[in-house]
């Protein structure tokens, strides 16, 4: 069994900056207080809130943002997918769902790499879909996130492969989300492209590609791509990868 959590890197971020926001919510209400006395003693009540009221509102929010973080920051210390033979065990907080690969039907990815140090892990966001139509997210930001995405599909996309090219074989259209493949070509929207047309099909950059011979081709974000690798390999392979 491999197990996959946040990084301690991002929790203790997490945490860093809770405290950070609980400090600045004290300074701002310690000045907000200053100020309300000042008036009272010099100014009268008039100008009490005026002076101390853009203070205390500062203040809340930065309670808010501190509450915000700190939920966070404990949510993530409890966040875990534990890779198994039989499938993945989610945990988050006290719920834990089991998910075997055999009833996974489609996978969707997509990955935010950010530039910050402490932000080095990207933060992929995994979604499942599984036979009876349920969808299951996982974490966002867990270290090793690359390499349980490539476990996934390692343990799921021979069985899906075989099982698309079994119902093409048989006739029947593929849909891998806004396109769909049939023994004809390709059709995105309303537009279609037969496999003779197709120059190529790539995947990059976070986007699956498709060049036709001649005329403007299509770009298509692989977050809204059900298995785009699977779509990927069939699709070279009818088309111009062939």
């Amino acid at each position: 069994m491999r197990s996959f959590r946040p990084p301690r890197a991002y929790r203790t971020l997490l945490w860093a900056l809770a405290l950070a926001a609980w400090l600045i919510a004290a300074v701002l209400t310690v000045i907000g207080l200053w100020r309300w006395g000042l008036a009272v003693l010099h100014y009268g009540p008039v100008v009490v809130w005026p002076w101390s009221a853009p203070w205390f509102l500062s203040a809340a929010a930065a309670v808010l943002l501190s509450l915000w973080l700190t939920l966070n920051a404990f949510n993530a210390s409890r966040r875990a997918v534990h890779e198994l033979r039989t499938g993945l065990l989610i945990e988050r907080r006290k719920d834990r769902t089991h998910v075997p690969w055999s009833a996974v039907s489609a996978i969707y990815t997509s990955a935010i790499h950010y530039r910050i140090p402490l932000l080095s892990t990207p933060r992929v966001t995994i979604e499942l879909l599984s036979q009876s139509g349920r969808r299951v997210r996982l974490p966002a930001v867990l270290a090793g996130a690359e390499q349980l995405v490539s476990s996934i599909k390692a343990r799921t996309y021979p069985r899906l492969l075989e099982e698309y090219r079994q119902a093409f074989n048989a006739g029947l259209p593929l849909d891998f989300g806004p396109l769909q493949l049939n023994r004809v070509g390709l059709q995105h929207r309303r537009q279609s492209l037969a496999w003779s047309e197709i120059d190529s099909v790539t995947l990059e950059r976070g986007r699956l590609t498709v060049r036709p011979r001649s005329g403007r081709g299509w770009r298509i974000a692989v977050r809204r791509i059900p298995n785009a690798e699977v779509c990927l390999q069939l699709t070279s392979h009818l088309g111009g990868g062939s």
